[in-house]
């Protein structure tokens, strides 16, 4: 009978032979495999942005489909909506560019000449429909 410890012939010609082995070189490019694996995972990105695209665009289609042809928006859309307010003139300032800018200079802000806003009437969205 044979111990464990114990090797035969046989095994040790098997043990010589697997250390001679080498491994064989690689074919594989891994800069080439890294720019495959980036360009697939870009081509996933892109195919769910595609597939967002078709979807946002078949809901924004779908109002315009329903029976009639009648869209759930409003008849008069806010784009159509305009708004007019007469603006008073501004009054013209004889300070110059150059005078303005020593003002602010010397004095920072408060060295610039009070602001005039044309008045402006108050509207709520009531006043548009």
């Amino acid at each position: 009978m044979m111990r464990e410890n114990e090797v035969d012939e046989s095994e040790l010609k098997l043990a010589e032979a697997l250390k001679s082995l080498e491994p064989a070189a690689s074919r594989m490019d891994p800069i080439a495999a890294a720019f495959t694996a980036g360009r697939r995972c870009g081509r996933r990105r892109e195919r769910a942005w595609g597939a967002a695209a078709i979807v946002c665009a078949v809901l924004a289609i779908c109002p315009r489909l329903m029976p009639g042809g009648k869209s759930p928006l409003p008849a008069h859309p806010a784009s159509s909506w305009t708004v007019s307010a007469v603006a008073e003139p501004l009054p013209s300032s004889d300070v110059s560019a150059l005078q303005l800018d020593r003002d602010v200079l010397d004095h920072g802000l408060a060295g610039l000449p009070a602001a005039h806003f044309a008045a402006m009437p108050v509207m709520t969205a009531r006043d548009m429909l």
